[in-house]
């Protein structure tokens, strides 16, 4: 029975170190055996700690001035190991079906863990792409052969791993490039693959698992648990509570009604990796954040105040804001009121613009639709009482997927006399909320109850007052806007004539998600997320450069 599998770090989880030395050689006219073995043959020391790699990048270039003066080669006395390594830090490419393999089995209960041969770096050229703390939510440890003093093929570094993951030999699978590094460890009684070729690797070790590792898995999301907590007490009189991972380009992550920054727990892990310093408030009156009494301590222009207050105290200057829900209009809101704080939107909700002439409490009074809600909670005291009297059902019937039979109508509520009237008393949980969200959420607002979050919808006049003070202003920042195909209230043709209001609007739309696409589609959403970030912080670098 497998328990444990092994990957190798460059040339599995990693594009090969080897690459790296062949273009090096290529680009010289040095033959590429001559630089690999000279460096194989040397790297002990290196690979158990010994040296560090500006000290090893020095006698590599010793090393290489001796042979080319033995054997009278000009070429070689040129070589620069400095230089190879540059090149490798730079070019390395994952490997991600090696990490969505690593995930799957994970989720089968098989523990993962990297061994690598690695160095201690102190040339101030580090890894950017993929960070050793980033390979944890992937992995269960990493092992490196410089901190162990230990290095593969040794069979004592592979008897360290198996005593730490507390396993036998015979329950590994072991991955590595290095025919050398797996016959000590098949002489043990691990089963091992060599990597040749990363997919060929992978479909034996679907064979041998018999769990689809192809099968998309989304990234393993922060727990309420064991992520960073913050707290702090903003200018604007409230003490805040957020959360944040991760280092690079500053990403605030707004959430909507009645939820917290827990909402987010898929997008703050893959945004963290995929480089960005991700921040998500419970934003007033919800959570650990203050939650005032009075419904003059709320309303957009509060929210918003909190924000910067939080982005000040923090000293960050810009940031991309992605919003959602109700937190959707504050993103907005930002974007024009603050302008030269906020680099670019991503949000889930439209842009609805403001209207002078137009009140629009007297619109929804007059026409409430779907949103006859809204009115419902306007009434204070009435929602909250419907809410708070049994915490636990209140979310299992709001946060329901798509597919999901069973739906709570927005349409009618004051007639039936309640948001949930006429609903079952029990219901089961849909699948996208968890044990463990439930029973956060449940805790969260067993303290604080719902008037909170009730009274942002109790400001709606004072929020159109607000805008009123810059109606006909466009947002001028990058743009996304994220719709889908299964949300009964925000729908994609809400969105129709955005482009007339957001000047640089791109758009994705997810078909198969619900209101609640952050937790039932994460996979694509976090894909789409990623690659518009990186689509604008790659245009914004190329900007400075001019």
């Amino acid at each position: 029975m497998i328990k444990l599998v092994i990957f190798d770090l460059g040339g599995v989880v990693i594009t090969s170190p080897i690459f790296a030395f062949q273009k090096y050689s290529w680009e010289k006219g040095i033959p590429s055996d001559f630089v690999v073995k000279t460096f194989i043959s040397n790297a002990k020391r290196l690979d158990t700690g010994q040296v560090s790699l500006s000290q090893f990048c020095s006698e590599m270039d010793t090393i290489y001035k001796e042979h080319a003066s033995k054997q009278g080669n000009d070429v070689c006395k040129d070589i620069r190991f400095q230089e190879i390594m540059d090149e490798y830090i730079s070019s390395a490419k994952v490997i991600p079906e090696m990490l969505n393999a690593a995930t799957a089995l994970r989720k089968h209960g098989i523990k993962t863990c990297v061994l690598t041969n690695n160095w201690t770096n102190d040339t101030g050229n580090n890894f950017k792409l993929l960070p050793f703390p980033s390979l944890l939510h992937y992995f269960d440890e990493v092992f490196e052969s410089c901190k162990l003093g230990l290095c593969k093929p040794d069979p004592d570094i592979y008897n360290h791993v198996c005593s730490k993951m507390a396993v036998t030999p015979s329950e590994v699978i072991f991955l590595d490039d290095s025919p050398q590094n797996l016959k000590s460890a098949r002489e043990m009684g691990m089963t091992t693959i060599l990597v040749k070729n990363p997919i060929a690797a992978l479909k034996e070790l679907k064979n041998l698992t018999g769990i689809d590792i192809f099968q998309q898995h989304v990234v393993e999301p922060c727990a309420a648990h064991d992520v960073v907590h913050c707290y702090v007490n903003l200018k604007t009189g409230i003490k805040m509570h957020y959360v944040e991972m991760g280092q690079g380009p500053v990403v605030i992550l707004l959430h909507g009604f009645p939820e917290l920054w827990y909402i987010w727990k898929y997008q703050i892990t893959a945004l963290a990796i995929a480089g960005y310093r991700v921040i998500a408030p419970d934003l007033r009156g919800m959570g650990q954040t203050s939650s005032p009494h009075e419904i003059d301590a709320y309303g957009r222009q509060k929210v918003c105040a909190d924000v910067i207050a939080l982005m000040n105290s923090l000293y960050i200057q810009q940031a991309t804001v992605v919003g959602r829900d109700l937190g959707g209009f504050i993103a907005w809101d930002l974007s024009l009121h603050y302008a030269e704080r906020i680099l670019a939107v991503i949000n889930m909700t439209p842009f609805v613009p403001t209207f002078p002439n137009i009140n629009p409490l007297e619109r929804l009074q007059a026409n409430p639709g779907i949103f006859q809600y809204q009115l419902y909670f306007h009434k204070e005291g009435v929602a909250e009482k419907e809410l708070e009297r049994d915490i636990e059902r209140s979310f299992i019937l709001l946060m329901r997927s798509a597919a999901d039979m069973l739906k709570v109508s927005t349409a009618d509520v004051i007639e039936r006399g309640g948001l949930f009237a006429g609903l079952p008393d029990k219901v089961e949980r849909s699948w996208i909320l968890t044990d463990d969200d439930l029973k956060y959420l449940v805790e969260m607002y067993s303290k604080t109850g719902f008037r909170g979050p009730l009274n942002w919808h109790r400001t709606m006049e004072k929020d159109w007052q607000w805008n009123c003070k810059i109606a006909g202003r466009k947002v001028q920042q990058p743009s996304l806007m994220i719709t889908t195909g299964k949300d009964g209230l925000i729908r994609p043709q809400f969105c129709a004539r955005m482009e007339q209001w957001v000047s640089k609007l791109d758009r994705a739309h997810i078909e198969e998600a619900s209101h609640w696409v952050t937790l039932e589609c994460p996979l694509e959403l976090n894909r789409i997320m990623v690659e518009w970030l990186n689509k604008v912080h790659s245009a914004q670098s190329d900007h400075s450069k001019l």
